[in-house]
C-alpha cells in the first residue's frame, strides 16, 4: 500500500537545496502516492520553487501535492492530523524546533521518521540529484514502513536532459561545482541501490578499466583498478584498488598512497602503456591530485595549534588566499569566506600562460585548464582585493590596512609567512597553511569526480 509523506520545510540555510533533496531522496526510497509540505511563514517563497523543481524534473508530477502554513498557535493539532502509521515523516528541512515537536508527535502517532543526511563539503549549495546519492543517505529513525526493494529513481533519463538549465542557473559562477554535478547525475542515474543507513557496507564503483576507461556508478567487473567503499557512516570510506589482481584497502585513517593516486591519474590519463606518458613536464601529478581535492587544508598559528579553514574563516572576515592556496584546492572549501588579492590572479595568469606552451596531451596541459577554471570560479565567489599588478610576496603587505582589517592571510609558502609575521599588525593574523591526503573523504571522492569529469571533456 502506497503511503504519504508529510516535510518539514524552514530551516535556516539551505531551504531550497535541503528541501528538494529530501523529497526526492524520499519519494525513490519508498511508495508514495502523497505529499504534505508544512512550511514556516518566512520559508513561503521558496515553496513554489521547491513545487515546481520536483514536479517538472522528477516523478513527483505523477503525486498528489498539498502545501499547509505552519500557525505557531496550532501548528501541535495540524501536523497530528497528517500524521499516522501510513505515514512517512521527514523533518531534515525543518527548522529545530518544529523539527524536534514535529518528530515527538510522529512517534507518538506511529508514523515512519526518516532524516536525509547532507555532507555538503564541496557540494555545499548543491542539491540532489547533482550530488551522489550515497552522500545524501536516507537514515530511518523509526516506523514500520519499509522501503521500497529497488530503487525507484527519481529522476528519468529524459528530465535530466532538461535539468540543464537548472544547474547551468543555479551553478553559473562555479564551473567546477557544475561539472561536479553533471557526474554526481550520471551516477546516480545508473545505480540502482537506495543507499540508507541502515544497511550493510555497500560499493560505489568509480571505476577504471585495464585500458584506463573510467565507469562511475556502473556494476563491477573483474577488470577494475579503483572502487570506493562505504560504511553505513558517510563519513568513513575507504578506497581500494587493484594490486596483483586483489583489491588492498587505503583506510581513511591513513595517509594517501601518493604512487596509487599518480599511478591512477597517469593510466587515466594517458592509459596502460607507459612509453605514451610524457617524459618532461613542468608539474606533477601530486600538483595536480591537490588542486582536485585530495589534500585538505589546516591553519597552523605562530604557538602551533592546528585550525580548520571554517573555524579561522568564521571568526573573521575571511581568508586572504595567497596563490599558492589556489594550488592547494581552496575553491573545494565552500564554507570559507575567500578574498583573493588582485596579484594572485596576475600570478596564476602567467603561470597559465607558460603551461599552455606544452603540448596538448600533457599533464601541464590538463593542469592548466583546471587551474584556469578553478581561479575563475574563485574570482567570482569571492571578495577581490586590489592590489599591485606585481608578485604577492611583495605587494600583499602594500594592501590598504582598512581592506585586511580583521582578515587572516594564510600561505603556504614560509619565507611569505615569516616576512608577513614582522609586517602585519594583530589586525591582521597571519597562518601558515598544511595539508594533508585523505582524511576527508568528501574532498577525496569530490576529487576522483573531478577527474572523470576532466578526462571525460578531454577525451
Amino acid at each position: 500500500m502506497a503511503s504519504k509523506a508529510v516535510f518539514l520545510i524552514g530551516a535556516s540555510s539551505d531551504i531550497f537545496e535541503s528541501s528538494v533533496s529530501s523529497i526526492l531522496r524520499t519519494v525513490e526510497t519508498f511508495d508514495i502516492d502523497r505529499i504534505t509540505i508544512f512550511y514556516s511563514t518566512f520559508a513561503g517563497r521558496y515553496i513554489s520553487p521547491i513545487r515546481n523543481f520536483c514536479r517538472e524534473n522528477s516523478v513527483i508530477q505523477n503525486i498528489r501535492w498539498e502545501e499547509i502554513e505552519l500557525n505557531e498557535n496550532k501548528y501541535e493539532e495540524q501536523l497530528k492530523n497528517s500524521l499516522d502509521q501510513n505515514t512517512i515523516f521527514c523533518p531534515t528541512a525543518g527548522s529545530r524546533y518544529y523539527t524536534i515537536s514535529g518528530s515527538v508527535l510522529a512517534q507518538s502517532k506511529g508514523a515512519t521518521i526518516v532524516h536525509i543526511m547532507f555532507l555538503y563539503g564541496p557540494w555545499h549549495g548543491m542539491y540532489y540529484p547533482f550530488v551522489p546519492r550515497f552522500l545524501q543517505q536516507l537514515k530511518i529513525m523509526s516506523g514500520s514502513v519499509l522501503p521500497s526493494k529497488k530503487i525507484k529513481n527519481a529522476i528519468s533519463e529524459e528530465q535530466a536532459a532538461n535539468l540543464k538549465k537548472y544547474w547551468e542557473d543555479s551553478f553559473r559562477s562555479r564551473s567546477i561545482s557544475r561539472r561536479a554535478g553533471r557526474e554526481a547525475l550520471s551516477m546516480n542515474l545508473n545505480d540502482a541501490r537506495n543507499y540508507l543507513t541502515n544497511d550493510d557496507i555497500v560499493n560505489l564503483p568509480i571505476l577504471m578499466s585495464e585500458d584506463g576507461n573510467i565507469t562511475i556508478g556502473k556494476t563491477q567487473d573483474e577488470k577494475t583498478s579503483l572502487r570506493l567503499k562505504i560504511s553505513d557512516d558517510p563519513q568513513k570510506c575507504h578506497v581500494e584498488y587493484e594490486n596483483n589482481g586483489n583489491f588492498t584497502g587505503v583506510s581513511g585513517n591513513d595517509k594517501m598512497n601518493d604512487e596509487f593516486i599518480e599511478s591512477f591519474i597517469r593510466r587515466a590519463l594517458f592509459g596502460t602503456d607507459s612509453s605514451k606518458y610524457p617524459k618532461k613536464e613542468k608539474i606533477s601529478c601530486e600538483t595536480l591530485y591537490s588542486i582536485l581535492g585530495f589534500k585538505s587544508l589546516k591553519a597552523i598559528s605562530l604557538d602551533h595549534k592546528k585550525f580548520s579553514l571554517e573555524e579561522i574563516s568564521a571568526g573573521s572576515r575571511g581568508i586572504i588566499v595567497d596563490t599558492n592556496l589556489v594550488y592547494s584546492g581552496i575553491l573545494l572549501d565552500k564554507d570559507v569566506k575567500k578574498m583573493i588579492p588582485y596579484c594572485t590572479y596576475v600570478e596564476i595568469a602567467n603561470r597559465r600562460t607558460d603551461l599552455l606552451k606544452s603540448k596538448p596531451d600533457t599533464l601541464d596541459k590538463f593542469y592548466a585548464d583546471l587551474l584556469w577554471e578553478s581561479l575563475t570560479e574563485l574570482m567570482e565567489t569571492s571578495t577581490i582585493i586590489p592590489t599591485e599588478t606585481f608578485f604577492c610576496d611583495g605587494v600583499i603587505p602594500m594592501i590598504d590596512p582598512l581592506l585586511i582589517k580583521n582578515c587572516v592571510l594564510l600561505t603556504h609558502d614560509s619565507g611569505a609567512y615569516h616576512h608577513w609575521l614582522e609586517i602585519f599588525s594583530d589586525n591582521t593574523k597571519v597562518y601558515r597553511a598544511s595539508s594533508a591526503n585523505g582524511d576527508n573523504v568528501v574532498r577525496l571522492t569530490f576529487g576522483f569526480l573531478l577527474l572523470a569529469s576532466l578526462i571525460r571533456r578531454s577525451s
